[in-house]
This record gives C-alpha cells, sequence and structure tokens, in this order.
C-alpha cells in the first residue's frame, strides 16, 4: 500500500555538512562513533567545518547523538540530539533540537508509533515543535491505515531539514482485498479508498 506524501521533517541529514546555500565549505576535522552499549545501539557524530569566505560563512559545530533500543518482539524506542552552533536563522545564535520516537509492532498485522521533536533557537521559541502519530492495520483481506502530522511555523532542526513548516495533515484510507476462490488467473482483487 502506497502511504500519505512525504512532508515529515528529516531530523539529521549528513549532506547538511560541508554544503552551505549551495557552496561547499570545508571540513576540518570530525569523528563518527556508532556501536551497542548493552541493549541500546548509539549513533554519535561529530563534525568542524572551516569558513568560506565569498559566502560570508564562519567556522560552524555539529553534534548529533542518536540511541535506540529494541523493546517487546518487534518494537523500538528511540531519542535524538542535534546542535548546530550557528544558525542560519537567527545571526549570532545556535540551534538544538530533540526527539523521541517510538515503533511498536503487535502480532503480525499491527504497527503504530510516532514521534515529538522541538527545535529550540533564540527568538523562535513558540511554534516550535513537531509530532506525529501513525496507525497501521494491515491483514490480508483487509487494512485501515491513519496517520497525523504537525509541524510548527518555528520548528527548524538545522542539522536535518522541513519541506516546509506551519502545517497540520491528516491521513486516513481503508483497504479490500478478497482473494477469488474459483479464478485460476486473479489472484486478488484490490480496492482502496483515501
Amino acid at each position: 500500500n502506497s502511504g500519505p506524501a512525504t512532508n515529515s521533517p528529516t531530523f539529521f541529514y549528513s549532506r547538511r555538512i560541508g554544503l552551505e546555500s549551495g557552496r561547499v565549505v570545508p571540513i576540518r576535522a570530525g569523528g563518527r562513533v556508532t556501536g551497542r552499549v548493552g541493549k541500546w545501539t548509539l549513533g554519535a557524530v561529530n563534525i568542524e567545518t572551516g569558513d568560506e569566505p565569498i559566502g560570508g560563512i564562519s567556522p560552524t559545530n555539529f553534534t548529533v547523538l542518536r540511541l535506540r533500543r529494541n523493546i517487546l518482539r518487534r518494537s523500538s524506542v528511540g531519542g535524538i540530539f542535534s546542535n548546530r552552533d550557528k544558525s542560519t536563522l537567527v545571526k549570532g545564535q545556535s540551534n538544538m533540537a530533540f526527539g523521541l520516537d517510538g515503533l511498536f509492532s503487535f502480532f503480525n498485522d499491527l504497527t503504530t508509533g510516532g514521534y515529538f521533536a522541538k527545535s529550540d533557537t533564540k527568538g523562535k521559541d513558540t511554534r516550535n515543535t513537531s509530532y506525529q502519530g501513525r496507525f497501521d492495520y494491515a491483514p490480508d483481506k483487509w487494512g485501515v491505515r491513519a496517520d497525523y502530522l504537525v509541524v510548527g511555523q518555528n520548528y527548524s532542526p538545522e542539522v536535518g531539514f522541513t519541506n516546509r513548516s506551519n502545517f497540520r495533515r491528516s491521513y486516513v484510507s481503508g483497504r479490500f482485498s478478497p482473494r477469488p476462490k474459483k479464478s485460476k488467473r486473479i489472484r486478488k482483487y484490490t480496492t482502496e479508498g483515501t
């Protein structure tokens, strides 16, 4: 099944580091760590970029930390933190963002989950959250999917990106997919409404 159009924000996008306003920015130094600590999966990045005088871009530090843990049989919870010490939105300020997410799968056909995220830049401290809730029940014969997404006007994780801000999106779909018992040519009919 196809889902709703993907407009949800991307919290961390590594290609934002080393590129600024279409200009290549030199990377001075950086490091990355990935692995497991007990039951947690860990990912950490810290990169320092140099300056680019023609574009007026000054040296910037990028930090990202991601923790994730599998729970139950096929579910997970996690959190992410990012920091850019020089905001592109408010000169002289930094941009910090954090988020929590969960994915919960029950039985073979039921999945639910969502996230809550908040960005923090001085002067943009209201309407600076984003959250989403998802529900998907998809057995073979029929299925139901629902999704609700909110991106605030001032939500901006500057180590990631948002395609658009200041919107709410609701999405619901229903599917009926019977398998004809007497047909040798058709295995399944599918009807879907969204």
